[in-house]
Order: C-alpha cells, then sequence, then structure tokens
C-alpha cells in the first residue's frame, strides 16, 4: 500500500509552495544520491519541508526553525502527540458543528458574548475593549486577569505612519487586552 503524501496542513503569508519548480531546476541531478540533512530556517506551511520528504527518501534529518513560536510549537505537537492532537480537533469539531451560531445569536444577541465565554471558559480572552468595566465587568474580575494591554502609543516611535494615524483615529491607544482565565 502506497503511503499518502505528506502536504502542508495551513496556508501561510509568503509560502513557497510557487518556488518548487525553480527549486527543482536548479538541483543538481547527483543530489538524489547522496544521504544528507535538510535544513529549513523558515519553514512557514513547510511546502518545501513536505516536498523534500516525499521525494528525497536519502534525508537522513530534517531540521525546521521559524521565528513565530506557535508555529514551531504546533510542529512539535503534531510530531510528538498526534493521536492526542487529533482526539482533541475531533472534539472541537464535533463541539463547532453542534453549534447554530445564528440561533444562539438570536436568543441573547446583548448577552452573546459573555454567553458563549461562560459556556466554553477559554483560557484567554482579546477584547478591544475593557472587560473589568461595565455591567459584566465583575464576573471578568472573578474569572480573568488582565495579561497584557495591547497599546499604539507605545509604538510611535517607530517609522510606521500608519500606526500613528491609527492613534489619531483612536487616542485613547488601547487597541486590544489581552486576558488570562484564572
Amino acid at each position: 500500500m502506497k503511503m499518502k503524501e505528506a502536504k502542508p496542513f495551513l496556508k501561510w503569508a509568503g509560502g513557497k509552495t510557487q518556488l518548487i519548480n525553480d527549486i527543482k531546476k536548479v538541483l543538481p541531478k547527483e543530489f538524489t544520491k547522496y544521504k544528507f540533512n535538510y535544513i529549513e530556517p523558515f519553514v512557514g506551511s513547510g511546502a518545501i519541508l513536505f516536498w523534500i520528504l516525499n521525494n528525497f527518501p536519502n534525508v537522513e534529518k530534517a531540521v525546521i526553525n521559524d521565528i513565530n513560536a506557535d508555529l514551531t510549537n504546533t510542529y512539535k505537537i503534531i510530531a510528538s502527540n498526534p493521536k492526542e492532537l487529533i482526539a482533541v480537533l475531533t472534539e472541537f469539531q464535533k463541539e463547532y458543528h453542534a453549534i447554530d451560531l445564528q440561533t444562539e445569536i438570536k436568543k441573547d444577541k446583548a448577552n452573546y458574548w459573555k454567553n458563549t465565554v461562560e459556556k466554553r471558559k477559554p483560557k484567554y480572552l482579546l477584547a478591544p475593549k475593557n472587560l473589568f468595566e461595565g455591567k459584566d465587568g465583575s464576573f471578568y474580575q472573578e474569572n480573568y486577569r488582565l495579561l497584557k494591554e495591547f497599546r499604539i502609543k507605545n509604538h510611535l516611535n517607530s517609522d510606521n505612519k500608519i500606526l500613528e494615524k491609527i492613534y489619531r483615529l483612536k487616542p485613547s491607544g488601547t487597541d486590544y487586552n489581552l486576558y488570562e482565565r484564572k
């Protein structure tokens, strides 16, 4: 039985899939004769990594890296705990498909977000406003702590003129607050 080819599991900005044909053209013919280690410093979706692994059985070791720690952690989880990951994703999929979002929103539109948070109890919340204020503030204060504020004005000394324009439109300077469940 032929094994399925491994393919990227996500789309990534700056993906290198479209470069594969160009890479094929410049690889020396003797490249396939020798054992080698493959090093990918900017793995992203892994298009080149998977192409190399699928087409060159003489790869002894593949080393990947990316500046995005969440991405590299995802690869580690896939490599070390694939069965557990599949089980968790299957549960997420069942839960997601079981939700009729439109009906849920229509039931109590004003409180939909808070009800969703109470029901699912996510570990993190990213909100464009201060959740500790307003009618539901006590709920969030009891159950969550503010982890980080993302403020535009902290980045105004950069050369990025777009940030200055955004800050003028939103002078409070707070873009988002990141909360973590206690």
